[in-house]
């Protein structure tokens, strides 16, 4: 991993810290994987704008859907079999090609689909793709917590 990779991976856990120590309600509730993921965001982009400045300038955007372009917004699409591709969490510059997280979350209880969770960030995080996410991370919600499962840095 790079410098800024250890950076990405720093802030995803400051957030889940954060999560984590204030968010038990959600979790011992059992709701929605959204409800949760909604929250996460919120925690994360308050660490982005009161820790990094570097990133300040980047958004946090749940089931964010849309690539910029050449001048226009599509939506991202799977180039192995064109359907469409919605990720739970991003960080990312609107409008531009500035890419730098790109989360999954999955609760323990329901891990049936975790491949094609993992298989998505692994195409987000390929320098040769479309996207290239500086780091991904599949995230597993228990009931007590949220954690990574896995990292996925930019790869070639």
């Amino acid at each position: 991993m790079n410098c800024q990779q250890d950076i990405l991976e720093e802030i995803a856990k400051k957030t889940i810290n954060l999560f984590n120590e204030n968010e038990k309600y959600l979790l011992n509730k059992d709701l929605s994987e959204r409800c949760i993921v909604s929250k996460f965001a919120m925690h994360l982009d308050s660490i982005l704008k009161e820790y990094y400045e570097e990133y300040t300038d980047y958004q946090v955007d749940v089931e964010y859907n849309r690539n910029y372009k050449e001048g226009h917004y599509v939506s991202k699409m799977n180039p192995d079999n064109e359907k469409n591709i919605v990720v739970d969490l991003i960080v990312h510059r609107r409008g531009e090609d500035k890419n730098l997280i790109c989360m999954e979350f999955k609760k323990k209880s329901n891990r049936r689909s975790i491949d094609s969770d993992i298989k998505r960030l692994k195409m987000m995080t390929n320098n040769n793709g479309i996207y290239r996410y500086m780091a991904g991370f599949m995230m597993i919600i228990d009931s007590e917590k949220i954690f990574i499962e896995q990292v996925f840095p930019l790869s070639l």
